[in-house]
């Protein structure tokens, strides 16, 4: 009867060592879940996890950077999609909390605009803002960040892509950065010029990565000195001997080119003649391709491009997507090396693509081409890249074979890469670190756990596993009796 007793208050005694338990673990977690919010991505394209590219950028910054949020955070959390419900603040809140986690040098701030308008004003001044923005602030410049950029709506009306990723790191390099590079867009030569429509998503893309850029007439000014690339796109009259001169004395200085040299451009021979002095020369033909994906979008000549295994691209981390590249022409090297010159392919044509005389007829949408006697067949070259070692720094010398690449039926398409490898080689002309950072798509609510939600999950998982425990030493205990 003692005996009974005895196991009786002990079982009383584990019974009450276990409420307290339970008890002491509900308020620590719940202390961790305001102070550490503990959030769960579960989502089915873990939406809220950040990429190794954003890791690694903010491995490296070592600059202190605030995030402010246009609003307090139980407001922020509370902010919904009108379509759907979607709960837009949990999500925008759940991945900033991640950079906070991931950087010691970076911090979140909320910041109620009705209370403190004076802080926002100081940013955004009497400008109007999408609810819950985030300016990206650190003691060099900042960036807003607004809401509505971090949702690309799909045209299928049943998913949309989450680019908040995308768009925060690119403003967090951007409040890190030591200086802004400065872009030039060559004209006076019937080329395309920054103001020209065709290339919208080309100047968004660099007023979004905060990149000054401007036209230069070379045949009334000077290059300035402080330009990092120069764009020269498909020129329709020749350069002078004066503006070559201009040109090799921006590259001498360190400064690179972006040539684009389309089918349509008719022969330049000294433009011609001083890329062939970097190995590359622009050949007189067609590249077409009857079994590209682009006739789709009933475009002539529809060729697609794959990246060649070049260091150059590497660090890109484009995916298997492909580069759109209609009405192109095929380049050959001049040579591989010669001197501290190198050629190198960055873009090369699909193995079923082939070369035809160049044709203005063949330019029409929805034909089929036929191979000569005298066709190349792919994979071919679309864009080479000469690297020159002479300076301290590497200088870069690109020539693409088609202007069609920066159309924005191109640019703007998330499934194609042109967005993208347009954005990794600038940045690694500008000498900034190449990255892309690949949208997600979103085709459910996400199952989000914030802090309360995780701590009762936690209870959850440890109330069984401590009634185990406690089973299992009972078990023992009477065993031995």
């Amino acid at each position: 009867m003692k005996r009974n007793a005895k196991l009786g208050m002990i079982s009383i005694a584990f019974t009450l060592t276990f409420i307290a338990v339970v008890i002491l673990v509900n308020i620590v977690l719940s202390l961790v879940a305001e102070k550490l919010p503990l959030r769960l991505d579960v989502t089915e394209n873990s939406i809220l996890s950040l990429s190794d590219e954003t890791k690694a950028i903010l491995n490296e910054i070592d600059t202190d950077i605030e995030l402010i949020v246009t609003d307090n955070r139980e407001n922020a959390l509370a902010l919904t999609s009108p379509v759907g419900g979607r709960k837009l603040g949990a999500e925008m809140v759940g991945i900033l909390e991640r950079y906070v986690q991931q950087s010691p040098n970076i911090t979140i701030r909320y910041v109620d605009p009705l209370k403190e308008p004076g802080v926002i004003k100081n940013y955004i001044g009497d400008t109007p803002f999408d609810e819950l923005s985030v300016i990206v602030h650190s003691g060099k410049r900042f960036k807003i960040v607004p809401r509505s950029t971090l949702y690309v709506d799909q045209q299928d009306n049943e998913s949309m892509l989450f680019v908040a990723e995308k768009e925060l790191t690119s403003a967090i390099l951007f409040t890190h950065l030591d200086s802004i590079s400065s872009v030039g867009f060559v004209t006076g030569h019937n080329e395309l010029s920054s103001a020209d429509e065709y290339l919208s998503s080309l100047t968004t893309l660099l007023a979004f990565n905060s990149y000054d850029f401007r036209d230069i007439n070379m045949q009334v000014e000077e290059i300035p000195a402080d330009t990092t690339i120069l764009f020269i796109i498909s020129p329709m009259v020749d350069f002078s001997d004066s503006e070559i001169a201009a040109l090799d004395k921006h590259v001498k200085a360190g400064g690179h080119v972006f040539l684009v040299l389309s089918p349509e451009c008719p022969e330049l021979p000294n433009l011609e003649r001083y890329a062939a002095e970097f190995g590359i020369v622009a050949e007189r033909d067609l590249l077409v391709d009857n079994d590209a994906f682009l006739a789709a979008y009933q475009t002539p000549v529809a060729t697609t491009g794959t990246y060649a295994d070049n260091e150059f691209v590497q660090n890109f981390h484009l995916g298997n997507r492909l580069v759109a590249v209609p009405i192109a022409r095929t380049l050959t090297k001049a040579f591989e090396t010669k001197g501290t010159r190198m050629v190198t392919p960055l873009l090369v044509s699909s193995k079923t693509s082939f070369t035809l005389p160049y044709d203005e007829a063949l330019l029409s949408a929805g034909q089929t081409y036929a191979k000569t006697a005298d066709s190349k067949a792919g994979p071919l070259p679309l864009a080479l890249l000469c690297t020159d070692t002479s300076g301290k720094e590497n200088t870069y010398f690109l020539v693409l074979s088609a202007f069609d690449f920066f159309d924005p039926v191109f640019m703007d398409n998330l499934s194609l890469a042109n967005n993208d490898l347009c954005s990794s080689v600038i940045a690694s002309m500008s000498g900034e670190f190449p990255y892309t950072i690949a949208p997600k798509t979103i085709y459910y609510t996400p199952m989000l756990l914030d802090g309360q939600q995780g701590t009762i999950m936690w209870i959850l998982c440890l109330v069984p596993i401590l009634f185990i425990i406690f089973g299992i030493f009972v078990y023992f205990r009477r065993r031995n009796r």
